[in-house]
This record gives structure tokens, C-alpha cells and sequence, in this order.
């Protein structure tokens, strides 16, 4: 592979169209059950929806002498504080974050092959993305109640390779 006259004539950038920004709001109210159980949910945040999320990526491909492609990607993700759980206490809040991720991959004259290196989470964010609780029973025959976090994927790296058959 030969890598000649990279100028601006041989890049196409990607629309800004490809970004996304996103708004959300909701809120609980109170209800009852047919059993008349009253349950008031007026004050809550709503679960597993932050207020503002926004997705950033820029993707550039730059066309080689042969007729192949190298694909650049580069994608910010921020998002504002959010409820990872049901239980409407503080340990739930996963706080405003912002990940970065990025990738660059080769992609064949013919569209048949590719490989594509990447890094996710490139910010090494510890990000919660569900709580939940359980109980249990201490020592003495207490209830006690104990929070799990499920946490998404640390900082990785990794490599794709396809081959694409047929039409």
C-alpha cells in the first residue's frame, strides 16, 4: 500500500448532519394501585434518562492511489447526570461524564476487505451503568440492605478484520 497526494481534494470529512444532540425530560407522579396503594413518585428523576446527551462524532476518509480508502473516526459522547436505578437514593446518581473513542481502519478498492483498529473509553471513565439493591442477613439476623453497580467497559483497544462476500 502506497500512500501518495493526500491533500484536501482526496478527504471527504463527514456531514455535521451525523451529529446528535438530545434532550429529555420526565417526571413521576403519584398513583395508586387498584388495591388502593398510594404511591407518590412526584419528586423522583426518572430512571436510566440524563437530561442532555450528546454524540459527536467526525469521521474522515481519505482516498488512497489504489483505490483504497483509510477511515478515520474520532467520537465524543457526553451526557448529564443520571438515576442508574429505582430507589431514589444517591448511591443510583451516575454524575455527568464524557468518553472519547476513536478508530482507524483501511478498507479495500472493492469494498471486500477491512481492518480497523480502535480504542474505546479512551478517557478511562468508571461509569455506572445500572444500581440495584439486595438484602441481606447480618450476623445477628438484621435485614441489611447491600447496593450492586454494574459498570460498562474500562479503556479498551482491539482490532477488526472483515471480509464481506457476495453482491
Amino acid at each position: 500500500m502506497t500512500i501518495r497526494n493526500i491533500s484536501p481534494k482526496n478527504c471527504t470529512p463527514s456531514p455535521w448532519a451525523r451529529r446528535i444532540v438530545s434532550w429529555t425530560t420526565g417526571c413521576r407522579t403519584t398513583f395508586s394501585d387498584p388495591g388502593h396503594l398510594l404511591v407518590d413518585c412526584a419528586n423522583s428523576v426518572v430512571p436510566y434518562a440524563p437530561a442532555w446527551t450528546v454524540n459527536l462524532p467526525v469521521q474522515q476518509t481519505v482516498h488512497l492511489a489504489g483505490g483504497g480508502r483509510l477511515e478515520e473516526l474520532l467520537r465524543v459522547h457526553f451526557q448529564t447526570d443520571q438515576s442508574t436505578g429505582t430507589e431514589d437514593v444517591p448511591i443510583e446518581i451516575q454524575r455527568r461524564y464524557a468518553t472519547l473513542d476513536a478508530s482507524l481502519g483501511y478498507r479495500s478498492h472493492d469494498d471486500r476487505f477491512s481492518i480497523t483498529v480502535y480504542g474505546e473509553n479512551l478517557t478511562n471513565r468508571i461509569i455506572k451503568s445500572q444500581t440495584f439493591q439486595s438484602t441481606a442477613t447480618g450476623i445477628l439476623g438484621a435485614q441489611q440492605a447491600m447496593y450492586f453497580e454494574t459498570l460498562k467497559a474500562p479503556l479498551s483497544f482491539g482490532m477488526r478484520f472483515a471480509e464481506h462476500f457476495g453482491d
